[in-house]
């Protein structure tokens, strides 16, 4: 994951934005509603992690690239409703429970995956 977080900014430049039209069917298949506590494993510049904002969730977004996270950060200056820390899924230490964990295009960079 390296090489993303040294080209961060060309990785916000290009890379596009999760659609937000799809929340609608995230939520009724995944039978979501209220307040939701969510945790979004390698957010990057925050591409995906406006999907949810609508809905003003507790998210916490995490990303291993320093560089990455302070972008996605200045895309989200209202911190009330989102965390962000820069730690990869696996050194991460959280000790709650979430209604939704998403992985929106880092999935395959998990260990083990």
């Amino acid at each position: 994951m390296p090489q993303f977080d040294k080209n961060a900014e060309n990785y916000l430049r290009y890379r596009p934005d999760v659609d937000s039209r799809i929340l609608p069917w995230v939520l009724e298949h995944c039978g979501l509603a209220g307040e939701l506590k969510i945790l979004e494993i390698g957010c990057g510049a925050g591409q995906a992690t406006n999907l949810f904002q609508s809905l003003a969730p507790s998210q916490l977004c995490i990303d291993p690239g320093a560089r990455l996270l302070k972008l996605s950060e200045k895309r989200f200056p209202d911190r009330s409703h989102y965390q962000f820390q820069n730690v990869s899924f696996e050194a991460l230490n959280a000790n709650s429970a979430f209604d939704v964990i998403y992985a929106a295009t880092s999935f395959h960079w998990l260990a083990g995956c």
